[in-house]
């Protein structure tokens, strides 16, 4: 006898987001656990000018080529996971293999990805920033002189004198 434990993403599926009119070649593939809530939820935000997603490309796109009405979602295959990790992983392999134009961002990011994604965000945020960081950096300086000094003093001043072994 074997026992299955029910959690909310034993039901979950991947899906696609594509245009009846079969000119229009993108699409957007995402997941989740509750297909008619997310379809609901996608159409409310292609829809409605008050909702927050309101101006996300993917709904912006569907805006201009016929509106909610002249689109198709349709599920590509239902998956038995049970954590979202899993089924974010999941939905990845299917965006690796697919490749959606209309997606935004990247379902799931190895830890790799995540620092490499990291790194590059600072740089462009320090590249469109500098002058601000550097007048940032300027300021604490000047206000926190004495304290940089004395930190940073022994350490130079002394590096020998505290490493050093004493010969007898």
């Amino acid at each position: 006898m074997s026992i299955i434990i029910y959690n909310k993403y034993n039901q979950s599926c991947i899906y696609k987001i594509y245009c009846k009119d079969y000119n229009v070649k993108e699409f957007y593939v995402g997941s989740t656990e509750n297909f008619k809530d997310r379809r609901n939820k996608h159409k409310t935000r292609c829809n409605n000018p008050n909702d927050d997603g309101y101006n996300i490309n993917l709904y912006k796109f569907m805006r201009l080529n016929g509106g909610w009405e002249n689109f198709i979602m349709e599920k590509i295959i239902n998956i038995w996971v049970y954590t979202a990790d899993e089924k974010f992983q999941e939905e990845r392999k299917w965006w690796d293999w697919l490749k959606p134009p209309l997606n935004d961002r990247i379902p799931y990011l190895t830890n790799l990805e995540k620092k490499e994604y990291d790194r590059k965000k600072s740089r462009r945020y320090y590249n469109k920033n500098k002058s601000k960081i550097k007048k940032r950096n300027r300021e604490y300086y000047a206000k926190n002189k004495l304290k940089t000094l004395l930190i940073n003093k022994p350490l130079k001043n002394n590096f020998y004198n505290v490493w050093s072994i004493p010969v007898k």
